[in-house]
C-alpha cells in the first residue's frame, strides 16, 4: 500500500500523457464549470499486468478544483499513516482535464460530474477516478 501512495505521489509530478474522451453534447466543460469538489471512488493499478482496484473504505480522498485553474488532491490509504496532499493547476483541452504539473490527463464524462486521471511511469499505470460530491 506505501508503494501506492508513493506511485501516487510520482504520478502526480512525473507520470506522462494519457487518455482521451468526452461528455454529452450539450455540456462544455470551463474551469468555472468544473469548479468544485470531488470526491476518490477508486484507483486502480497495473503493473506487470497484474491489476488492483482500491475503492473507499481502502482508499478515500477528494479534489478540489476551483474556478482560477488550481487543484488541491488529498488521498489516504486505510491505516497507512498521514494523507497524500498535492496542489498545482490543471485545464481543460476539449473534453479533457489535464493536471498540469505531473502531465495526466483523462475523459470529463456524465455532464462535468465524473472525471478520472490515468498516469504512467515504467511498467506501472495509475488510475485515479472521480465523482462530484
Amino acid at each position: 500500500m506505501k508503494r501506492f501512495g508513493l506511485f501516487l505521489l510520482a504520478v502526480v509530478m512525473v507520470a506522462g500523457m494519457a487518455g482521451c474522451g468526452g461528455s454529452g453534447d450539450d455540456f462544455s466543460p470551463s474551469l468555472s464549470n468544473m469548479a468544485g469538489v470531488y470526491t476518490v471512488t477508486k484507483m486502480t493499478n497495473t503493473e506487470g499486468g497484474v491489476t488492483t482496484n482500491l475503492v473507499p473504505p481502502s482508499l478515500s480522498g477528494t479534489i478540489t478544483l476551483t474556478s482560477t485553474g488550481t487543484y488541491t488532491l488529498v488521498v489516504a490509504f486505510q491505516g497507512k499513516g498521514e494523507p497524500l496532499k498535492i496542489e498545482g493547476t490543471y485545464a481543460i483541452v476539449d473534453s479533457t482535464i489535464v493536471l498540469v504539473e505531473s502531465n495526466t490527463s483523462g475523459p470529463i464524462t456524465d455532464d462535468g460530474r465524473k472525471f478520472s486521471v490515468t498516469g504512467t511511469k515504467g511498467d506501472l499505470t495509475v488510475t485515479l477516478e472521480f465523482s462530484r460530491s
